[in-house]
């Protein structure tokens, strides 16, 4: 008989491919494919030559140590790290990690590496031009509302508390977020390829540094944010941060912060929990008038008309 999964992970470590429970934490081979999920106290866990790691953390702060870089994490972030030469994971305040975590293997990354790049009339033959030296993800934390590979771990992280993993195929699962990730990234780079520089590093880099900017934005959009403060966090020129942000995502940062404003007030508006002026002074306009102008010209309609 299939053991139950559990639907409380607290203090517990399970790997669904297995369907096995541990306490203690789970030692990785770039041979297999894990599934893990826990909520457990962890100072530190390393997986040397590892293997693609796709991490979601529900909660908890820390750092992943790559081979060449640093990404923090906390609250509700997700991590990408290619294969590579091993990761380290390091947290100093010894503080509980609330994670579900995708390990895929060289072989199956193989293979789907060779399915994306080969013509279909080719697939069923063998498939020996596998090779991993060229597949890779952009390595970073990204903020998980913001992409549909994040969407997509936070669901099944919901699920697994409502024991989703007894009626979920390990296998299928990674099949999916692999598919996810790939079409983000595919995407990711299409977009680097549009910034007008010469080199695909300096393509890529640029890009991280815009999707920076681009979270910064996302978490911040309520207070005033000047082209000089997303400078600064995105280690990127004011100048080719505002030309490479509006080639992007089709709006200069400042036009990606009023919409984020407007989006947000018409939310305010329908819950009717707050008024006019407390809404203008929530999302830091410098009066009522200023945010009714805005929102009128951007809806056609003015709040105190679309709040009835």
């Amino acid at each position: 008989m299939t053991e139950i999964a559990p639907t409380n992970f607290e203090n517990i470590y399970y790997e669904h491919f297995s369907r096995k429970k541990s306490k203690t934490p789970p030692t990785y081979s770039n041979k297999k494919n894990y599934v893990t999920r826990f909520n457990c106290m962890l100072d530190h866990f390393q997986f040397n030559e590892n293997s693609l790691t796709i991490a979601y953390i529900k909660q908890g702060k820390g750092n992943f140590l790559l081979e060449k870089k640093r990404l923090a994490i906390n609250n509700n972030k997700v991590v990408v790290a290619n294969h590579g030469l091993g990761w380290e994971y390091i947290n100093a305040g010894n503080k509980k990690l609330d994670l579900l975590c995708f390990v895929i293997s060289e072989n199956f990354l193989n293979e789907f590496s060779f399915c994306c790049n080969t013509k279909t009339k080719s697939l069923l033959d063998p498939p020996l031009q596998k090779d991993l030296k060229d597949f890779l993800f952009i390595e970073r934390s990204y903020n998980t509302d913001l992409y549909p590979t994040g969407k997509l771990l936070k669901s099944i992280y919901e699920c697994t508390n409502m024991g989703g993993f007894n009626i979920l195929d390990a296998k299928e699962l990674t099949i999916e977020m692999l598919q996810s990730l790939y079409r983000d990234q595919y995407y990711a780079y299409l977009s680097a390829s549009k910034i007008q520089l010469q080199k695909k590093t300096a393509k890529i880099e640029t890009f991280k540094r815009l999707l920076l900017a681009y979270e910064y934005i996302n978490d911040n959009y309520d207070k005033n944010i000047s082209i000089d403060e997303l400078s600064k966090v995105s280690s990127l020129s004011e100048f080719h941060l505002y030309n490479s942000f509006k080639l992007i995502f089709k709006r200069t940062p400042h036009q990606y912060i009023l919409t984020l404003k407007m989006q947000m007030a018409k939310t305010y508006l329908r819950e009717k929990k707050h008024t006019l002026t407390d809404i203008a002074i929530m999302l830091s306009f410098p009066n009522l008038s200023t945010f009714s102008k805005l929102f009128k010209k951007t809806y056609g309609i003015s709040p105190s008309q679309y709040a009835l």
